[in-house]
This record gives structure tokens, C-alpha cells and sequence, in this order.
């Protein structure tokens, strides 16, 4: 890259939104890997989410020493709230995303930038490493491993597909364009609180040219021990199934090859979180719309879901009982 160019994309102001709740143990490190970027003209909104723990303070230390960090406070609403916060205050010409539990290595950004301006994509991706609660560590890609165009068709299957490289923010750098502004801006859906990230991601890629993804693993995810499977039934995490409605009906649009993937992943976190709830003994049910779809599919979702066999036979129990008679089987058996 020629020095000229290098310079011109110096210009570039790139914006990281950072949501922030009682965050204050992992808070510092976060803050310190993005603001120690080589990219230097960056802006950080750090967004608290109705911290109780100190977090905000730590946050209006690091705008006081640092004019690049722009905090705002706000009662607790959630990260996809926070997130739209952040994208509001934006002044970016490409716009990302951390979490406050987990950090970057230096060259994240500029390398991000980089894959935009020399491919003229909407979106740059890198690989991550993930960090499990027990000090395990998993990559998601590999250093020095070729980078790789594609169209949005293709970017849309490596978002959907665990083999990819997944519907996270946090790895990916958004053109501000894309976005947009004003009433028809794209934002996070604030009604969800699980895979809101992956709905945005794919919503994006619906007005998306290109996307480069480069599989240097540049980010790291802190995995949380009140993950999906870890802290029981929550109405948060019924959302799930909301969130897997949404991204199966786009998908049948815009990706139609992963049509059966996208419809059977659905019907899955359907019974997920009822069993969930059953653990729990919290009386939750879904909703008509997803027993309609339940029923419909039910034969097709036997057949060819991936799900574990338990799974296919509470679907059946589902279907043909209803949620309410399939409380109660439950509840007697395990007496």
C-alpha cells in the first residue's frame, strides 16, 4: 500500500460501540485494547447499561483521559438498546463493535479498514479465539491464511453455519453507509435478547455488496458461564425462539439454500427452550405461531434435523398434545 493511500485512510474515522454492564472486573482491558488500536482516529462510545458495580465510573475515568471515549448512561434496557444508543451518537465512516469482556489485538482495526477500502466492501470480518469460563481456548480461524471475497449469498451461509465464521458484531467492521440513517436505518431488535447480533448481521447483508473475511484471528470472545445452556430458563432467553423465526423467514428469502438448515435450527430452540422451561418449572409455551409452524414441519423436521433424538420426541409429544397435556406426561414421569 503506498504511502499516499495509508495516509487517506488515516482520515477515516472509525467508530466502536462498546455496551457496558457490570462489567467492571474486565472492563479495563477492554477499553485499553481498543483505545491502544494502531489505528489511532477512532471514537469509543461506551454505552452503560444501568451498571450497578462501578463500571460507569471506570468509563468516565477513561473519557477523562483519553477525548476519543465518549460515555452515556442510561437506565438498564438491554445490549441490543445499548448497541442502538451507540449506533445514534456514530460518527464513523465504518462502524464495530466490542464487548466489555472481551478485547482486540492492536491491529484489529487497521487491518479491517484495510480489507474496505481495498476491496470496496460493506463488511470486513476477522477470526476469533474463543475463551471458555474453564481457561479453554478455541480459534475460529487461522493466522496468515488467505483472505477471501464474498458475494453476500456466501457471506450469509458462513454467518449461519457453525463451520463459519459465525453472526457475531464483534468480529466485523460495517461500512456506516450500509447502515444508513434516519427512520430506514438498520438496528439491533431491542424486543431480543439472544442472536439479536446474528438478525443485524444478516439484515446488513441484505443490502451488502461485498464482504471480505479474513481469517487472522484479531478478536477475542470471552464466553460467558450464563450462556444459553448454562444459568436455566430465563424469559430473555425465550427470545431465542423469536430471534430463530425471524432469521429462518429472511433466510428462505435471501439464502434459500439454507432454507431446511434455517427451519429446522428454528423448530430445534423451540423444544430447547421448552425443555428448558420443563428443568425449570417455569410454565412457558410457545406461542401459536410456533406451534403452527411446529406442526406443519413436524415430518420433515424428524427426518432430516440434526438434533439429538430427544429432542425429535419431545417435538412429537408437541405436536400432537400440545404444550399444556406435555407438562403434565412430563411431570409424571419424572415423579
Amino acid at each position: 500500500m503506498t504511502k499516499q493511500r495509508e495516509q487517506h485512510m488515516e482520515e477515516r474515522l472509525v467508530s466502536i460501540i462498546v455496551p457496558v454492564y457490570n462489567a467492571q472486573g474486565t472492563l479495563e482491558r477492554c477499553m485499553s485494547s481498543i483505545l491502544g488500536q494502531t489505528w489511532r482516529n477512532i471514537e469509543v462510545i461506551a454505552v452503560d447499561d444501568g451498571s450497578a458495580d462501578g463500571s460507569g465510573s471506570l468509563l468516565d475515568a477513561f473519557a477523562g483521559r483519553d477525548a476519543r471515549v465518549h460515555v452515556v448512561h442510561t437506565e438498564n434496557r438491554g445490549v441490543s438498546a445499548a448497541r442502538n444508543t451507540g449506533l445514534s451518537l456514530a460518527r464513523g465512516a465504518y462502524i464495530g463493535f466490542a464487548d466489555a469482556d472481551d478485547w482486540m489485538e492492536p491491529d484489529m482495526i487497521r487491518q479491517l479498514v484495510g480489507w474496505l477500502e481495498r476491496e470496496q466492501a460493506d463488511i470486513a470480518v476477522c477470526g476469533w479465539e474463543l475463551h471458555t469460563t474453564d481457561n479453554a481456548s478455541r480459534r475460529t480461524g487461522t493466522a496468515h491464511a488467505e483472505a477471501l471475497v464474498m458475494t453476500p449469498q456466501e457471506a450469509w451461509m458462513a454467518a449461519l453455519v457453525p463451520a463459519g465464521f459465525m453472526g457475531y458484531v464483534h468480529n466485523k467492521l460495517f461500512r456506516a453507509s450500509l447502515l444508513g440513517r434516519g427512520d430506514g436505518a438498520l438496528r439491533f431488535n431491542e424486543s431480543l435478547h439472544v442472536c439479536e447480533d446474528l438478525l443485524f448481521v444478516l439484515s446488513c447483508l441484505k443490502s451488502a455488496s461485498l464482504v471480505v473475511y479474513d481469517p487472522t484471528p484479531c478478536y477475542h470472545y470471552c464466553q460467558s458461564a450464563e450462556g444459553l445452556t448454562g444459568s436455566g430458563f430465563s424469559p430473555r432467553k425465550a427470545t431465542l425462539v423469536t430471534a430463530s423465526r425471524l432469521i429462518a423467514d429472511l433466510t428462505r428469502v435471501h439464502c434459500p439454500a439454507l432454507t431446511l438448515y434455517s427451519e429446522n435450527t428454528y423448530l430445534t430452540n423451540i423444544v430447547f427452550l421448552y425443555l428448558l422451561s420443563l428443568h425449570a418449572g417455569v410454565c412457558w409455551r410457545p406461542d401459536s405461531k410456533d406451534m403452527s409452524r411446529l406442526r406443519r414441519h413436524l415430518p420433515r423436521y424428524v427426518l432430516t434435523a440434526q438434533a439429538p433424538r430427544g429432542y425429535k420426541l419431545l417435538s412429537l409429544a408437541l405436536a400432537a398434545l400440545g404444550p399444556k397435556v406435555t407438562r403434565r406426561v412430563f411431570k409424571l414421569l419424572r415423579v
